[in-house]
């Protein structure tokens, strides 16, 4: 499981605002995943697998907030945050201003792909979102990005 800690953590952290409860999602995940690693069949990968478990305890999480409605679904994360996607503080700011172009759910995709390193099925899977769709999906996020970062920073 050790191998896996930090893919959990840069998953969560994406998308649950505070530091205690993505410890808490990471424990739940692991304890969950632990006691049905029997049904584990295989025919997806093993992190795809404990990914679905984490995307299963973070709906969790806010299904409880949202019943005790005494926090607001405000504050979560930017994708950018915590990750270096350069050295050279001018391309980060770049790329952090036209990732705020997206949607939480078009910077949550982004993040399966490019942080998580998940396959198009393998998010379709855990999503339940067609890989066709995700396609598309991917196709119209690169054009905003495109857009706002121009031609040179995207080949």
């Amino acid at each position: 499981m050790r191998d896996y800690v930090k893919i959990l953590y840069n998953y969560v952290y994406t998308r649950v605002p505070d530091s205690g409860d993505i410890e808490d999602i990471i424990q739940e995940t692991m304890l969950a995943a632990w006691k049905s690693i029997g049904t584990y069949n295989a025919s997806s990968s093993f992190k795809t697998w404990l990914i679905g478990i984490a995307n299963n305890k973070i709906n969790d999480y806010y299904r409880h907030r949202y019943r005790n409605r005494t926090e607001t679904l405000e504050g979560q994360g930017e994708i950018t945050d915590g990750y270096d996607f350069t050295e050279h503080t001018a391309v980060k700011n770049d790329v952090k201003q036209a990732l705020s172009v997206l949607d939480d759910d078009e910077k949550h995709l982004v993040h399966l792909i490019f942080n998580v390193r998940l396959s198009y099925s393998e998010i379709s899977e855990i999503t339940g979102i067609p890989t066709g769709t995700i396609k598309s999906r991917m196709s119209a996020i690169k054009e905003k990005l495109k857009k706002r970062l121009g031609e040179g920073y995207y080949g």
